[in-house]
């Protein structure tokens, strides 16, 4: 792309006011406001000062079963420098004085439309604690996550295998055994400052990568086709006796976790005897009948014959409270995403059924490490595959906030949906997001606040590249960027103010745009 030579210009403009001994007010344009091609400089939208603890509670995940630790750990819950770049403007963007905007076109420019919301309000963020048998939360890390950023939710493991212990026979949870996570629970619940407070416990897989060859189910409660529902409602009946005594109140249950990858083999048949047997044992013990997710198969299916239209076709849709599924960055195609609307759109068909996103993933293995813009083009897409339809919650496998690249994008990510609506954004390249290189765009609402993101992992660069908002004025532009060289907590830059409905700055290649402003 052709570059305009800002930075020419602003040195001769500084030449002539030395050469004539103008003052800076001087050469400041007429008033000095926000003007017709006015440069200004903003600290970036995105991360504020304050040290933001990396996310040392959790392992770093890169297991495709959900329930496997990976090998990159974080290291612990110190700071992770997570500050901001500093008030300099990014890029080769002058840093104030009045300068001609550049032409806008079809070809430069991504208009947005926050009165055509679409999807849904994504209300619930979830911590997943999972993962392994890791200590108990941290008071920092819990006033990070559920007094900071605001989260309302935990995702908590049901046990019973061979490495985790409990539920050995009917009525049997073994000494300690959910120990660490109901000290982790009571943390995060003293730092929630919010109203209400989810607990979603969903079933802890023992060795999913080995498709079942460690087994993930008590013994008790199989047979030689896998779980048989009335002996498996025991034990769910069991844990949430157990967690109810100890002050836990169970709001949401997975019975099953990627069927997949466990020899339990619950079926859509197996899943609503289960639940239909489960359900009388909780009411005649006075106990809440949670929200029943599943089925949190490890992608959505593309066969004709799959287990929600089985569970639809034996007409037990009424066990099924929310749709729940794990959808990886590799499922980010064509193919995988029309199966994941499938799924949806039937789960739609006899009523509103929440959408949860149980285990959506940013991978963080040894390719994605070397690519740091092209794996993050990958889990951003997918996880917008789910907004655009109709996001209600979510949870990362292994969420971290601060210390790396990966950790401050997903972080201002995830805070972007959460508690917000998409908003229609159309960009140069279209919608569509499948075609991998082009520019990847959405936008969320949250009352008058629009967070919207430019996703370039190509080496194309735009000296000036435009935003127009359509149907309102703006105010309080801000641009926060990331590059594979930059800072990890990305870099702030300079906003042209072209009018009252578009702005526009530099945006590199390989690079990850956070565009912030208020609507009037």
């Amino acid at each position: 792309m052709r570059r305009y030579g800002l930075i020419a210009l602003t040195m001769a403009l500084v030449a002539i006011a030395l050469l004539y001994g103008c003052g800076p007010e001087e050469n400041a344009g007429d008033g000095g406001g926000a003007g017709i091609g006015q440069i200004i400089d903003h600290p970036g939208g995105g991360d504020q000062p304050g040290g933001d603890e990396p996310g040392g509670d959790q392992p770093g995940g890169d297991q495709p079963g959900g329930d496997q630790p990976g090998g990159d750990q974080p290291g612990g819950d110190e700071p992770g420098g997570d500050q901001p770049g500093g008030d300099e403007p990014g890029g080769d963007q002058p840093g104030g004085g009045e300068v001609t905007p550049p032409p806008v076109s079809a070809a430069n420019r991504a208009i947005i439309k926050p009165d055509q919301k679409y999807g849904r309000l994504t209300d619930k963020f979830f911590f997943d604690i999972k993962q392994g048998n890791q200590n108990p939360m941290k008071d920092s890390t819990a006033a990070r996550l559920f007094g900071d950023f605001g989260l309302n939710g935990l995702r908590i493991p049901i046990y019973g295998t061979t490495s985790n212990g409990g539920h050995t026979a009917p009525g049997v949870i073994g000494d300690g055994v959910y120990d660490k996570i109901l000290s982790s629970i009571n943390t995060a619940r003293s730092a929630f400052k919010g109203d209400k407070f989810y607990i979603f416990a969903s079933k802890k897989l023992d060795d999913n990568s080995n498709h079942g060859a460690v087994p993930s189910f008590p013994a008790w409660v199989k047979d030689a086709n896998g779980v048989v529902g009335s002996q498996y409602a025991i034990m769910l009946f069991d844990y949430i006796s157990f967690m109810k005594a100890q002050g836990v109140e169970i709001d949401a249950l997975g019975i099953d976790n990627e069927t997949n990858f466990n020899e339990g083999h619950i079926s859509a048949k197996v899943f609503a005897e289960t639940v239909n047997a489960l359900k009388p044992k909780l009411i005649a013990a006075g106990l809440k009948v949670p929200l029943f997710v599943g089925h949190e198969m490890y992608n959505p299916q593309r066969a004709n014959d799959y287990w929600l239209k089985n569970l639809f076709d034996g007409k037990w849709q009424n066990t099924l409270d929310v749709y729940g599924t794990h959808y990886y960055p590799r499922h980010h195609d064509p193919n995988y995403r029309d199966a994941l609307i499938k799924e949806f759109n039937l789960c739609q068909s006899d009523h509103k059924r929440p959408f949860w996103a149980t285990e959506p993933h940013w991978d963080n293995d040894d390719a994605a490490k070397a690519n740091l813009p092209w794996a993050a083009e990958r889990a951003i897409c997918a996880l917008w595959d789910m907004t655009d339809l109709g996001l209600d919650a979510f949870m990362w496998w292994s969420f971290k906030w601060a210390g790396d690249y990966r950790a401050n994008l997903m972080k201002n990510i995830s805070l972007a949906i959460y508690n917000a609506q998409p908003c229609q954004m159309t960009d140069n390249d279209g919608v569509d997001t499948m075609t991998m290189g082009n520019i990847q765009s959405r936008a969320f609402r949250r009352g008058d606040e629009i967070n919207a993101f430019l996703v370039n992992v190509s080496p194309n660069e735009w000296d000036a590249y435009y935003i127009q908002v359509a149907g309102h004025a703006f105010e309080n532009a801000t641009v926060v960027q990331w590059t594979e060289d930059g800072p990890v907590t990305g870099t702030p830059v300079s906003v042209g103010i072209a009018d009252d409905n578009n702005f526009w700055f530099r945006l590199p290649g390989r690079s990850i745009s956070k565009i912030t402003f208020n609507i009037k």
